[in-house]
């Protein structure tokens, strides 16, 4: 797992300071080469992308800050926030319920944590 060990160099000096783009090429690259790790193992995932700021949902649900993608169709998101942010608000926000909309299953992320949240029949 040596794309561990780069993420976490490339964001040693991560701060609560930092804005929440800041480090998010960091980011790009660890899910990147996780997915790759990912496609080398599992024959049914050779099609996956990750592809950043992909462009607002023309219903209004917005714009999570990555999507992922799989044969072209969207299997899921992630959304970024600021190191030290308080994921387990975010989660209860208007704004990932509204993300909920655009797919079952979206990561949450603040650069350290990590969760998986996902729509659960008729709501979260």
């Amino acid at each position: 797992m040596d794309f561990l060990e780069t993420y976490l160099k490339a964001i040693e000096s991560i701060s609560p300071q930092d804005k929440e783009h800041t480090h998010r090429t960091a980011l790009e690259n660890l899910m990147n080469a996780f997915k790759d790790t990912l496609t080398q193992n599992k024959c049914g995932l050779k099609d996956l992308s990750i592809r950043q700021e992909p462009n607002n949902d023309k219903e209004g649900r917005g714009a999570p800050d990555f999507v992922i993608l799989s044969q072209g169709l969207s299997i899921g998101y992630i959304e970024n926030k600021r190191v030290n942010a308080d994921l387990d608000s975010v989660a209860q926000s208007e704004q990932i319920k509204k993300y909920l909309c655009l797919s079952d299953n979206l990561m949450l992320t603040d650069y350290l944590r990590f969760c998986l949240i996902r729509k659960m029949g008729g709501g979260q």
